[in-house]
């Protein structure tokens, strides 16, 4: 854009500055601007940009700027040149956009391809009609309403574009938020699924220990009650026993209690309770909070 606008300055700027600017440079920057706007919205599409083939159209479309600049008689040359080369860049932009996935879920898409095809089509017919009515003047600014047009055409043009690729970025915007809220639903169910695969392998796991350790606890017990009062060796050991099936025991039912905590914390619901003075005349019954678990 600022190239294009550069461009445009410098097209205002004749009979001030040497024809080369107002002729050569400035139809170069707004082949470069438009092969800019090209590049952008290829990349801003996620597709290659393409420089040689960029490079190529403005190169080729400036070269009867540059070598006729100071020839009166090939200003319709250049004019076919410049109309044709920013036509071409265009429709390029048009159909990088079309060709886009998303090209159908998207009016920003819709209406910017919509109006780069527009501006493709008058450049073209702006080059077919210097083509049947050859230019002879020398000042742009009196080649007649046809000409003026042009121009407030483009300036309509780029202020359209300029609203219409705004509006794409924020509808990009979306779309990345959009997919990213749901990659993290995505990632939050997974996470909860696993979760929940743990919470089952801990109770199965949990209750299976419980069963051979209540075996081990009560077989401990009975040799103990048969065990002679001098065996003090033996008695030793079964009161390892008993402290290992006990520091198990704990541990299994440490995390029996926290699997229920858990899995209860998320269904809790909080109420008031009316609990009354004991006197039947109160007028001002007592309210408590009270948290319940479903």
């Amino acid at each position: 854009m600022v190239a294009i606008s550069i461009g445009v300055g410098l097209l205002y700027g004749r009979n001030v500055i040497p024809p080369f600017w107002f002729i050569a440079i400035a139809n170069a920057l707004i082949l470069v601007g438009h092969a800019f706007l090209v590049a952008g919205a290829r990349r801003f599409l996620g597709r290659s940009v393409g420089w040689p083939l960029l490079a190529a159209v403005v190169v080729v479309f400036c070269l009867p700027m540059m070598l006729y600049h100071n020839v009166p008689e090939a200003m319709g040359l250049r004019i076919i040149s410049i109309s044709i080369g920013m036509a071409l860049l265009v429709f390029l932009g048009a159909w990088t956009i079309v060709h886009d996935s998303r090209f159908q879920l998207l009016n920003a898409h819709q209406a910017v391809a919509v109006l780069l095809a527009l501006h493709g089509t008058l450049n073209l017919a702006r080059a077919a009609q210097t083509l049947l009515e050859p230019v002879l003047a020398t000042d742009m600014l009196r080649l007649g309403p046809s000409t003026s047009t042009f121009f407030a055409w483009g300036i309509l043009f780029f202020f359209g574009l300029t609203v219409g690729l705004a509006v794409m970025v924020t509808e990009r915007l979306r779309d990345l938020l959009q997919d990213r809220l749901i990659k993290e639903n995505v990632a939050r169910c997974a996470a909860e699924a696993a979760l929940q695969e743990q919470r089952n392998f801990l109770t199965m796991v949990s209750h299976e220990f419980r069963t051979p350790l209540g075996i081990m606890a009560a077989s401990a017990d009975l040799i103990a009650c048969n065990l002679p009062a001098d065996d003090k060796e033996s008695a030793e050991e079964l009161d390892r026993i008993h402290r290992a099936s006990r520091r198990l025991g704990n541990l299994v039912e440490g995390c029996l209690a926290d699997d229920w905590l858990e899995s209860v914390s998320q269904s809790r619901r909080s109420g008031e309770l009316n609990v009354g003075t004991g006197r039947k005349s109160s007028q001002h019954p007592l309210r408590l909070h009270t948290t319940a678990i479903e």
